[in-house]
């Protein structure tokens, strides 16, 4: 601020009357060189200004022009505030005031309350609470020295001094900040009497902050966009690129990326057209770069990092070139495509970085090695760390985390405390519980010790996740509410959702779904106020999935009152209790469809299942549901949705009495659940397995084969399978009419390329189900036979495999007896019994088990109608009732699965 009001007293003293340049005089040449030193600092050429200020400084005191010896004083303490030298220029300062106060020299009051208004700003700038009750001080005094003079102008700017002293005061945070938006609403009312552009810009810009303090972000916006408007009508572009990058970095901490991107990006453009780099345009191109990521433009980044480098190494900026090469490794990492520019899937930040990124690390690693710079090389390594924690390679990020840690001179508490965060994230990973919670525990330490509360809540949450890796789930959830309470202080509203969400997983753990829940709807609340649709979608989901939970609880407890016939059955649940479940599930797979986030979205599909199933909706819908669970977990690669899907399958097939179904997706989900190691369901698998051993028919064994079957399956002919031409020229018309095309689709083009997604992928697969109706196909056939060519193969083999079985059915029918090995079933003739006498008695028979009038379809599996394991001896029976003299197998219900084949068996059987 203290450059801001040079100009309008010195720009025209260096120019004679009638416009024609002369010798300057020593006011003059003071005047120039302030001038000079003024616009070096504006263009951060901070040595060069130092240099010019103190020069003037020893003019003006030559000739004893009091205010132009303030002025420069002012500037020279300015200076070396940029240089971190505070002390210096509190030192500068006094002395200078102490001479204005006690030497008959200088009798200028205007020329003393500016030195004041110097002192009040730079004690405002060091650390202490001292430090800013004597810059209050100060500023006060400086603002009755200008009442006393009757100049509203320098009133104003003390007014503006001061509220800024209040911005910074500590205490009740509240009232300093309601009291620096006063002073600075006071001061801008004085600049606007005084018709001063400039210091209406300061003043508006101080409202602005103290107004962001109090969470008045409306007004804070309209304020800083005012500064900004005056800034410019002042043609001062730096200071309008210093409040645009302020602008973009509230709208980015208040998820407004959209917003913020322009900010930046016209801050940028400002420092790049004049010139500038160095820190300042460094913050503009961060700023911008976390903008494009969020408003899904990551290619953006890369171009926007990519030009800042090309810009540095023309200036022959090396530190700068290093922080836009960090830049471009953090587009590099959220952008599955490159430089190319495609849309982004909303689990992008979930997959590791790729080698671009790690290579622009590299190199911004090496050219911190060339400046021997410890600061830059401290922090390159932090956020290689960082990266290596995410590309999963523990190892790695441990070395480059102690590397970091390395340069112990650095002053850098958030840099350091990121680092032991990447220690402890990669010996967690390590299962080193120990080593990992003294990292977290060092990070919480460091960054405590200095002030810095992001850092501090950054370490505790992970502690909390160390501990909640090693099962003590309530010291996590105390650790994560403590960080909760932090975020909640200092009003950080995406910090506090995340702390919750934390809770309500380490709840979740722990089987404490009612907390669980509570606390997932509060960090829903949260992302929703923040507009972060990311966020919603995830808490919707762990809402959705504590309902469910709690459902289940209830309806267990509940069943197991019932008494007498009613013990068997599943108790009803309340309709307000399903209904917000449902409410959660549907809502959590609408967000997650919008998002684009197939993980969440296959998560909400399961959940959803879960709720048709407690609702009662028929079978198909419930197996629909999870089939398209089964493709979206397969292709997020979810691991855990793939095998809840399974488990859903499995424990439906199983309560149906389709064992053999029920058999063969608990296998599935054994298979995933091996791999991705969820104990919880691991029990749920063999809980199903057990079950299904459990009843009288063993489903998971191998069928005993009569050798006189083997012999007659051996003498079969060879059944020729389908014309593969005709396979193809089938699923190539299935396949044209999908995408909507004219045109053969190549055999080896990727079916996903040509529009067959998650979206339709199911669609797809019940189509070639209806024109191939010998075939099962997998519920993720996209995924594991992506062409024409691999499907048509897979067809071929299945069509013809159900041809070979056809014809070995037909012949085993057309021998006079089938038995097992060891097992004979004596044969009583009765002559004259024919076949439509046995159909009707099988017929007679069936419907009086299933409680129908209708004949049944000779077809029809009688697993369909209700003759399941729970009947099937029963039937066997009153077969063998109808039928004196036969002896019929146990397992005759799956050994002839139809009324057709059990009256050509009986047929045999009592015409031998």
């Amino acid at each position: 601020m203290w450059t801001d009001e040079l100009t309008r007293r010195y720009a025209a003293a260096d120019v004679c009357e009638g416009g024609k340049q002369s010798v300057l005089r020593p006011s003059a040449e003071g005047s120039t060189l302030l001038l000079r030193a003024a616009a070096c600092l504006r263009t951060e050429a901070i040595d060069e200004g130092l240099r010019l200020a103190e020069r003037s400084l020893s003019v003006f005191r030559q000739c004893g022009d009091s205010r132009g010896l303030a002025d420069a004083a002012r500037l020279v303490s300015c200076a070396m505030i940029h240089q971190d030298r505070r002390k210096e220029a509190d030192r500068l300062l006094r002395d200078e005031l102490a001479v204005f106060q006690t030497s008959a020299r200088y009798t200028s009051k205007s020329a003393e309350a500016r030195i004041l208004q110097a002192v009040a700003d730079v004690s405002s700038d060091r650390r202490g609470q001292k430090k800013r009750e004597e810059a209050l001080k100060a500023a006060g005094q400086a603002r009755d020295l200008a009442v006393d003079e009757a100049d509203k102008g320098l009133e104003a700017s003390t007014l503006a001094v001061m509220a800024k002293i209040f911005i910074k005061f500590k205490g009740d945070r509240r009232a300093c900040d309601k009291e620096g938006h006063r002073l600075a609403t006071k001061a801008l009312e004085l600049f606007r009497e005084t018709q001063d552009v400039r210091g209406q810009a300061i003043a508006a810009q101080h409202s602005a902050v103290a107004q962001c303090n109090l969470q008045e972000f409306v007004p804070a916006l309209q304020s800083l966009q005012a500064a900004i408007g005056f800034w410019k009508q002042s043609e001062d572009a730096m200071h309008e690129a210093h409040c645009l990058v302020m602008m973009a970095e509230w709208l980015l901490h208040w998820n407004q990326p959209t917003r913020a991107g322009p900010a930046a990006d016209q801050a940028l453009a400002l420092y790049n057209s004049h010139g500038i780099g160095g820190q300042r345009a460094t913050k503009a191109l961060q700023l911008a770069v976390r903008a494009q990521i969020s408003n899904g433009e990551p290619w953006r980044a890369i171009w926007t990092s990519e030009d800042a480098v090309a810009r540095s190494r023309e200036k022959k900026d090396q530190r700068s070139e290093a922080k836009a090469l960090l830049c471009l490794a953090e587009g590099y990492t959220c952008s599955p495509s490159g430089r190319e520019q495609q849309e982004v899937p909303a689990n992008t930040t979930r997959r590791p970085p790729p080698e671009d990124a790690v290579a622009a690390m590299q190199k911004a690693l090496q050219i911190a090695n060339r400046l021997n710079d410890e600061t830059l090389e401290a922090e390159v390594m932090t956020k290689l760390s960082s990266m290596h924690v995410k590309r999963i390679e523990m190892e790695e990020a441990i070395f480059a985390a102690h590397d970091a840690l390395s340069h112990r001179d650095v002053k850098d508490p958030v840099g350091k405390g990121q680092a032991f965060q990447s220690l402890a994230a990669a010996h967690l990973h390590n299962k080193d519980f120990a080593t990992a919670e003294r990292a977290a525990r060092a990070a919480r330490d460091i960054c405590r010790k200095d002030g810095r509360w992001q850092g501090d809540a950054a370490g505790v949450m992970s502690m909390a996740e160390v501990l909640l890796a090693e099962q003590k789930v309530d010291d996590a959830v105390d650790l994560a509410k403590e960080a909760q309470s932090l975020y909640s202080e200092h009003h950080d509203r995406r910090g506090e959702a995340k702390a919750l969400v934390f809770v309500a997983k380490a709840r979740m753990s722990s089987e404490e779904y009612e907390k669980a829940c509570f606390a997932a709807e509060r960090a829903h609340e949260l992302f929703a106020r923040l507009r972060d649709e990311e966020g919603k979608c995830e808490t919707l989901v762990l809402a959705a999935q504590c309902r469910i939970q709690l459902l289940q609880r209830q309806q267990k407890q509940s069943s197991a009152k019932l008494k007498g016939k009613k013990a068997s059955l599943k108790a009803p649940l309340p309709w307000e209790d399903l209904s917000k479940a449902s409410k959660a599930s549907t809502q959590a797979r609408e967000a997650a469809k919008k998002l684009g986030d197939p993980k969440a979205e296959a998560a909400a599909l399961c959940a959803l299942a879960q709720i048709y199933i407690f609702n009662g909706r028929p079978q198909s819908e419930i197996f629909n549901t999870l089939d398209e669970a089964l493709f979206v977990a397969a292709e997020a690669e979810d691991p855990k949705s793939e095998g809840t899907a399974l488990l859903l399958q499995a424990q439906m097939h199983l309560e149906a009495s389709e064992l053999q179904s029920a058999l063969k997706a608990a296998r599935q989900a054994q298979l995933i659940v091996d791999k991705s190691g969820d104990a919880a369901q691991k029990s749920q698998v063999e809980s199903i397995l057990d079950q299904l051993r459990g009843h009288e028919f063993r489903v998971d064994e191998a069928p005993r084969i009569d050798p006189r079957m083997v012999v007659g399956q051996m003498a079969l002919p060879m059944v020729s399978g389908p014309d593969p031409a005709a396979v193809r020229a089938t699923i190539q018309e299935v396949t044209k009419k999908m995408v909507g095309s004219g045109s053969d689709i190549e055999a080896d083009m990727p079916l996903m390329d040509i529009g067959i997604n998650s979206m339709n992928a199911v669609l797809f697969r019940n189509k070639l189900i209806t024109e191939f109706k010998d075939v099962e196909l997998p519920t993720t056939l996209v995924f594991d036979y992506p062409t024409v060519k691999t499907l048509s193969g897979l067809v071929v083999e299945q069509v013809t495999q159900a041809a070979t079985a056809a014809q070995q059915q037909a012949m085993a029918a057309a021998m006079p007896m089938m038995s097992m090995p060891g097992t004979a079933y004596p044969v009583m003739p009765q002559p004259g019994v024919t076949p439509i006498e046995v159909a009707s008695k099988i017929q007679e028979v069936t419907k009086g088990m299933v409680g129908s009038d209708r004949d049944i379809d000779a077809d029809m599996p009688l697993m369909d109608i209700g003759i399941n394991s729970m009947n099937a001896v029963l039937f066997r029976n009153k077969l063998g009732s109808a039928f004196e003299g036969v002896e019929l197998p146990n397992t005759l219900v799956f050994d002839y699965p139809t009324v057709k084949d059990l009256s050509e068996l009986l047929m045999q059987l009592t015409s031998g």
